[in-house]
């Protein structure tokens, strides 16, 4: 089993305990179908099929991997080549606002680092099944760290991406309208200077009518399906539309 480095966006919902206690099964089935929905909506970079219940999301022409065991969702590229990030800063830009914003709050890190996968799958003579499913790698552990101890919802795109950007140029060319320098709130054990913070906007600034309706989408996301507004969340939904707001030009 090899490791190869790879660029790797590591997401988590926030909530998601307080989400399915606190709402029956049927609900949420709904909501998680809404989830699945939105996922392949980022992973087609908002290009749709039709199906013959509607229309869908195109996902088969993406080359981005893609993961989701319970709150968790992982998107990993094949290679560290630079399509490959252009690529996972779309999908993770697009599943970053689309959720954060409309209907469950996520937090995420992207890093660049070693990660393997190993997957089977077998169904068994008595109606049993097997199904192996095993990832791994420092850049998969550090990703899941980094994006744990993030104290507001959004994405970080770690220092070790910026390294390998630079190989093919001036990293702010390839970011710069996804993600803006913020020095981002942690909740512990990490300490950095200002990163790049997937913006909740694809251009570089917003009004102060588009941040009232955008701040009220993040507050209602953050509400939502009986989640609970501890006081840790209360704490993050703040930091949260705080940044937003760094975004606005009055």
């Amino acid at each position: 089993m090899e490791t190869d480095n790879k660029f790797i966006a590591y997401f988590d919902f926030l909530g998601y305990k307080s989400f399915i206690m606190n709402n029956s099964t049927e609900e949420v089935k709904r909501r998680l179908g809404h989830i699945f929905r939105d996922t392949e909506n980022a992973i087609g970079k908002g290009k749709l099929i039709e199906a013959p219940y509607g229309y869908i999301a195109d996902i088969n022409r993406s080359k981005i991997n893609c993961l989701n065991i319970s709150d968790t969702i992982i998107f990993w590229t094949n290679d560290d080549s630079l399509e490959s990030f252009r690529e996972i800063l779309e999908v993770s830009f697009r599943f970053n606002w689309s959720f954060t914003c409309y209907h469950f709050p996520v937090r995420g890190a992207i890093v660049h680092g070693e990660m393997g996968v190993v997957g089977y799958y077998r169904d068994l003579e008595e109606g049993g099944t097997y199904n192996l499913n095993t990832i791994y790698g420092k850049g998969l552990v550090y990703a899941h760290e980094k994006g744990e101890c993030l104290n507001l919802a959004s994405c970080v795109i770690d220092n070790s991406v910026i390294v390998k950007i630079r190989e093919y140029g001036n990293p702010e060319e390839f970011i710069g309208d996804n993600a803006m320098l913020y020095k981002v709130p942690y909740k512990k054990d990490f300490e950095f200077d200002a990163e790049y913070l997937l913006k909740f906007y694809s251009n570089n600034s917003i009004n102060r009518e588009a941040f009232k309706n955008r701040s009220n989408g993040i507050k209602r996301a953050f509400e939502g399906d009986n989640k609970e507004m501890t006081p840790r969340a209360i704490e993050m939904l703040d930091n949260t539309i705080k940044y937003l707001e760094a975004l606005v030009e009055d």
